[in-house]
């Protein structure tokens, strides 16, 4: 893994919002709680800033290592009395079930409630129930196997993973935060990106070293930002109820466009 490559991955991770997340802030309970959760999610990451430090040290004491993820569990093992270093690989083990789950249960939801339930006219019973029927073979069928023949493989795959998951990233801040953008710009511009990250990914893997989610990314807001620039906008009532403060000068400017037009043609 070159610099470039290492470099653009970490900047891919910052745009990637993950289902669960998404998941998390749709089944809040109030806008509060939707406040709280975004505003304390960042410092779950501080918890990983001393792993990273022990991970550099790890390196360095252990410059020859076969496999370095095996770095903290080697020092623990070589500095700690037996009992202890067992006590942490059966907390790595815990850590990593606990963080594996939701992504599993929300991979599981998303087939049961965005694909079969509307494909199968299914009501919020049975989609439930399909939802705890599918985390078991999605574990056993998908992950399992590529955990055991491919543990190396893990990380790589979770970095391509990034690029896809990041190209929701410009539809979710437009949603949010520019009233200009409509559907047509979010659909195209997702479109694009995923198209440019799978050919980055496996015909053309990551030019000049660049990951491909970063060139699918860039992509996809260019195309997001022109198509909603050329396509209608948002009724007026879809804009004065998420953006009250913006919809007066939005449908003013539209209106000056639409005056202009008609005085070019005149």
């Amino acid at each position: 893994m070159n610099v470039t490559f290492w470099s653009t991955s970490i900047l891919i991770s910052v745009f990637s919002i993950w289902q669960t997340h998404w998941i998390q802030w749709m089944g809040a309970s109030s806008k509060q709680s939707i406040r709280r959760a975004a505003t304390l999610l960042p410092t779950f990451y501080i918890v990983l800033i001393p792993m990273i430090i022990v991970g550099f040290i790890g390196i360095f004491i252990y410059p020859n290592l076969t496999n370095p993820d095996t770095i903290a569990i080697q020092l623990a093992i070589d500095h700690m009395p037996a009992v202890v270093a067992g006590l942490l690989g059966a907390g790595t083990l815990a850590a990593a079930m606990s963080s594996s789950e939701p992504c599993i249960h929300a991979t599981a939801l998303s087939y049961s409630k965005d694909i079969l339930q509307p494909l199968l006219r299914w009501n919020d019973t049975t989609s439930g129930k399909w939802t705890r029927r599918l985390i078991f073979p999605i574990m056993v069928c998908m992950i399992a196997p590529i955990s055991i023949m491919e543990p190396a493989s893990l990380v790589y795959i979770l970095l391509i993973g990034y690029g896809f998951i990041g190209q929701a990233f410009p539809a979710i801040i437009g949603m949010f935060f520019w009233p200009r953008a409509t559907k047509h710009g979010a659909f195209w511009g997702l479109f694009a990106g995923f198209i440019v990250t799978v050919l980055f990914s496996f015909l053309v893997p990551h030019p000049l070293g660049i990951h491909a989610g970063i060139w699918g990314l860039s992509i996809n807001i260019t195309v997001f930002i022109i198509v909603s620039l050329v396509t209608k906008p948002a009724s007026r009532v879809t804009i004065e109820r998420f953006f009250p403060d913006m919809a007066e000068e939005l449908f003013t400017e539209n209106r000056n466009e639409l005056s202009g037009a008609k005085l070019s043609k005149l």
